[in-house]
């Protein structure tokens, strides 16, 4: 059980020369960060790891587009895998609950083109978006505002 969401609209950009230190900063996460793990009646939490994401998958990916694949956001270009020799610049996300995503995209918000976005809607109708600007990634909710018709 999880909270669904789904892209409603995205602007993204990861140019060619920056995808090695993003596949890096992945790498870099350290699993017990994560909101997924196993629970003892006595002991509590006795192993963590992010949700809906396969830990060994994305330490062992050897392109960004892998790693970004084993976290449930594939790249795909003209209907097929990405490759892994161009600038990625849309991102598809194949999951149906939010997990541990700002982790993902905390982490390789230095690599991202300033000014890019992914809009979310979730089951509830909430709207929110994952900026990045200046090196970060921002998670800003959304206000829908009607105008009176004149």
């Amino acid at each position: 059980m999880g909270y669904h969401m789904h892209v409603e609209g995205i602007k993204f950009l990861i140019k060619k020369k920056n995808k090695k230190k993003a596949l890096e900063a992945i790498k870099s996460l350290n699993s017990d960060n994560g909101s997924g793990g196993r629970w003892e009646p006595e002991s509590g939490k006795t192993k963590s790891w992010f949700s809906w994401v396969d830990t060994e998958e994305f330490m062992s990916a050897e392109t960004l587009e892998a790693a970004l694949e084993a976290w449930r956001w594939p790249v795909y270009f003209e209907g097929e895998l990405c490759d892994g020799v161009t600038d990625i610049t849309d991102l598809t996300f194949e999951g149906e609950n939010l997990g541990d995503d700002v982790h993902l995209f905390s982490a390789i918000a230095p690599y991202v083109e300033d000014g890019s976005y992914i809009r979310m809607r979730g089951e509830d109708n909430e709207v929110w978006r994952w900026l990045f600007k200046d090196g970060e990634c921002l998670e800003q909710g959304a206000t829908i505002t009607f105008e009176w018709p004149e």
